[in-house]
């Protein structure tokens, strides 16, 4: 069944579609609020599947999955404003590596092969959380979830070339700042 379906099921009274879908949804949901507010996760994660209930009703969009990560990226915009910044505390390591494979053509690759895991792992948490607010947020929307870039842009409500270009100037911007970084440590 699709998302879609499923959620129009839970409204008719299926309470196993929603089971099904907090299951499709999980970890990419539960990973991606660690990244951008870790310390708020837990109840983050929680209120996103009451609020999906609570509104399930009101779904009338073509895709469960760009109306989800909505509610959960308002979620995460209330706290940042009532708070602090969104911070990243941890980049996975699965996730890191899909983002540097994105970052590298063949013949750039050496140049992250000479880092160690733990190293690279460092780096780019702190080069990702030293871009620009707007660009960092399509890149873990990116690599948390795992959202195609058509995806991201209904979420954010930005046009797709936007998102594209956000995308690319933050690979832009991690591939100087890491240059830059290994010049400072090596």
């Amino acid at each position: 069944m699709t998302d879609e379906e499923l959620i129009r099921g839970f409204c008719r009274g299926n309470a196993e579609a929603m089971s099904e879908l907090f299951v499709r949804y999980r970890k990419s949901v539960y990973i991606w609020f660690k990244q951008v507010l870790p310390g708020e996760a837990d109840d983050l994660y929680q209120e996103l599947w009451l609020r999906v209930i609570k509104k399930a009703s009101s779904f009338s969009g073509p895709s469960f999955r760009v109306w989800m990560w909505k509610i959960a990226r308002n979620m995460v915009i209330d706290v940042y404003k009532k708070k602090r910044p969104v911070l990243l505390t941890d980049v996975e390591g699965e996730n890191e590596a899909d983002l540097i494979g994105q970052m590298t053509h063949s013949d750039e690759s050496s140049f992250f092969e000479e880092l160690d895991f733990v190293e690279r792992k460092d780096l780019m948490r702190e080069c990702i959380e030293a871009l620009p607010q707007k660009q960092k947020e399509v890149v873990l929307l990116r690599i948390c979830t795992g959202l195609s870039f058509a995806e991201i842009s209904g979420i954010l409500s930005s046009p797709l070339n936007t998102v594209l270009g956000r995308m690319h100037r933050a690979v832009d911007g991690l591939k100087t700042l890491i240059r830059e970084r290994l010049g400072e440590n090596g």
